[in-house]
């Protein structure tokens, strides 16, 4: 019995690890033509979620294998912090609660994660395994990034700029510079941990990565990429002045290679623009900011953000109503000072303002706490050395304070869930407890990886389809959609919006009422100047012109720039 236990559990490690080198090898890598978008919009992400299944499944039999759970301190806080997040739910602020339920599956979905990497105890040569796999994965998005810039056909997917599968130069600057430190961090530890030919070719692999990787963050030309870098090699080098550890040279080794690279990027940029002012002209500020005289357009949206904050600073405005009170706020600031960003906003562009605003002050409190608590005990387990594993984590949360990078490539949420579960497994007692009855664990781990497995297929289906009828709008082509459980929505949008079009129809008043209906919760939902533009039409057919005379106002006040 004794060695069908141990043959369980060598089974059970090597399932999981092979799961996460090919996701970082493989998965992550998938894409396909899409209509664009965050979440689940994106089809590597619905591949990355199927990959996180598997991850929370195989956690889940091993604790039905050893009969055991294990609990950290580390989890007892993230399931506060979960408790935290869920308390706005219960204020009754809004309607649109729905609308932010799929964050909170990918929190306690990431929370599942660090909880089931936890449960197999793995040694620091299997961790670093794990890591160095992301390297491998970061290095396969720079070779992709080269491919784009050097050899794919201009308008191939990112149009000869070097975005990788994500589709979003912020996102390929960041994993990139997660799998530099991460690989900086892996010829420190490596030494002690792997034969000296192992060694030899991890740091290979390891300075080819970095030789291409500086290319890349200087093409993608990412004001948010620019910042990461300094920061990340300045810590870097923080770290080597004041802690002793062995190996130094390989990491300055490293940072030169990385500077070099970047150095190239930066002749390269020259000799094919003519100048560097495309470094100044052509950032992230002015790839999204609608009118090039104000600049700075975070600047803009977090100053109407903080109005919107100390007008509800303890309990919000209620989640899934952001993009809603952000128009309205923002219509108000027009009516003042003439001042208007953008119609498209959906997003505060900072991750601690975006649960501030719509949860109020616990969960940013929350959020900081568990940061502050999290940091602390790293350095008061690992000392000054701790400066290299927090590092890893820097890229992914200073991009969060700039973008919102989570919600565009779930690639980061994993990478991030597995660099706490390593950071804080080295560091930290575990307690066991006995569970009674395994069957339930293991029908959990069945039913979450099939379900999981299904949703995100139809998911990735449905997308290929949707893709197709952006391209052609024929309503025929949505008809190849199996289950559009995901992006049912769109479809039924598809359907409502031709139909409006179709000059040729003869309307009966039960069709325009089904249509005023829709156009009244999907404005509620996701308010856009077009769809006002529809109401207005159909509540005049149906003879209602105060009504209409009433959507026009609140349409012109929320979008004053459309001819609504």
């Amino acid at each position: 019995m004794f060695k069908e236990k141990i043959l369980g559990q060598s089974w059970l490690t090597s399932s999981i690890l092979a799961v996460l080198i090919i996701y970082f090898f493989i998965g992550m890598h998938y894409t396909q033509y899409h209509i664009g978008g965050i979440g689940l919009y994106r089809p590597n992400n619905a591949v990355g979620w199927i990959f996180a299944s598997a991850i929370i499944s195989l956690g889940l039999l091993k604790i039905a294998n050893d009969r055991q759970v294990l609990i950290t301190p580390t989890m007892k806080m993230i399931a506060l912090v979960f408790i935290g997040l869920i308390i706005p739910y219960f204020y009754g602020q809004t309607d649109n609660l729905w609308k932010a339920a799929d964050r909170f599956v990918a929190i306690a979905a990431g929370g599942l994660i660090i909880f089931s990497l936890q449960q197999f105890r793995f040694s620091e040569k299997q961790w670093m395994c794990i890591l160095f796999s992301v390297v491998v994965g970061a290095f396969l998005q720079v070779l992709i990034g080269w491919y784009e810039y050097f050899l794919a056909p201009s308008g191939s997917f990112g149009g000869n700029v070097p975005f990788g599968t994500f589709f979003q130069k912020n996102n390929i600057g960041t994993f990139v510079l997660t799998g530099f430190s991460l690989a900086c961090l892996f010829l420190l530890r490596a030494p002690k941990l792997y034969s000296s030919q192992v060694y030899k070719i991890c740091f290979l692999i390891s300075l080819i990565f970095t030789l291409f990787a500086g290319f890349v963050i200087v093409m993608v030309i990412s004001r948010t990429t620019q910042v990461i870098t300094l920061i990340v090699i300045i810590c870097i080098c923080i770290g080597l002045g004041i802690s002793k550890v062995n190996n130094t040279r390989a990491v300055l080794l490293m940072i030169f290679g990385l500077s070099l690279s970047i150095c190239f990027g930066i002749y390269v940029l020259n000799t094919a623009e003519g100048n560097l002012d495309a470094l100044v002209e052509f950032n992230d500020t002015a790839e999204w900011d609608s009118d090039k005289l104000t600049g700075e357009p975070r600047r803009l949206i977090w100053g109407i953000c903080w109005k919107m904050f100390l007008h509800s600073p303890l309990l919000g405005f209620g989640y899934g109503d952001f993009r809603w009170d952000f128009l309205k706020a923002q219509a108000e600031k027009f009516s003042l000072t003439g001042e208007y960003y953008s119609t498209a906003i959906s997003l505060p562009h900072n991750e601690l303002i975006f649960w501030a605003i719509e949860g109020g002050i616990i969960p940013l409190l929350c959020i900081v706490c568990f940061g502050l608590w999290f940091v602390i005990r790293t350095f008061r387990k690992r000392g000054i050395s701790g400066v290299f594993y927090l590092v890893c984590l820097l890229p992914v949360i200073i991009h969060s304070m700039l973008e919102y990078p989570f919600y565009q490539a779930v690639v980061h949420w994993i990478t991030f869930c597995c660099l706490i579960a390593f950071i804080s497994s080295r560091q930290e007692i575990k307690r066991c407890y006995t569970i009674a009855v395994p069957v339930i664990m293991r029908s959990l781990a069945v039913i979450i990886f099939t379900l999981v497995t299904t949703y995100m297929t139809l998911a990735i289906q449905s997308l290929y389809w949707l893709e197709k009828y952006s391209v052609s709008p024929k309503l025929e082509l949505l008809s190849n959609i199996w289950y559009p459980v995901e992006h049912g929505d769109i479809v039924l949008s598809a359907h409502m919006l031709q139909r409006l079009n179709d000059v040729n129809k003869v309307w009966n008043e039960k069709e325009l009422l089904e249509h005023v209906d829709w156009l009244r919760t999907t404005i509620i939902y996701d308010p856009k100047d077009y769809l006002y533009k529809y109401m207005i039409r159909v509540l005049k057919t149906l003879g209602q012109e105060e009504k209409a005379e009433q959507f026009r106002t609140e349409g012109k006040y929320l979008f004053p720039h459309s001819d609504i």
